[in-house]
């Protein structure tokens, strides 16, 4: 994949969608693989702890991974106060993942950002199987 290349994350197909029926937020992106999701991706331009819910964004992709068997979810920022980390949820074995993307930063560097992101969604999600647990 070249730097300005095409992400190879395919859309969203009506599988997902389906399993997902009873949350009403919409999902920045679901990637399946032969029908069965593979990674949940939620993307965010706002800072991760607002005052009145210090956690809302870990707990709603907590419920999206809960609700599409997965191991792992992605949020990701725009650069602001927040960190990238890894939260392991305790009770569980879900891990999420904050990503931080630099807005500010020249279009071409901010691509290759987001093909790191990318390449890191299909590292980790060709191991996944609909259960969440590694194959």
């Amino acid at each position: 994949m070249g730097r300005h290349g095409r992400c190879p994350i395919p859309p969203l197909s009506g599988a997902a969608e389906n399993q997902l029926s009873s949350i009403t937020e919409r999902l920045a992106l679901v990637w399946e693989r032969g029908g069965f999701p593979v990674a949940v991706i939620d993307a965010k331009y706002k800072a991760l702890r607002p005052a009145a819910y210090p956690h809302a964004d870990l707990y709603q992709m907590l419920a999206y991974c809960t609700v599409l068997g997965l191991g792992l979810g992605r949020l990701v920022y725009a650069a602001g106060e927040e960190q990238a980390n890894r939260h392991a949820i305790r009770g569980t074995n879900t891990t999420i993942e904050t990503w931080i993307l630099d807005l500010s930063k020249p279009i071409p560097d901010l691509l290759a950002d987001v093909e790191g992101l990318a390449v890191s969604i299909v590292a980790t999600s060709s191991s996944q199987t609909a259960s969440g647990a590694s194959a």
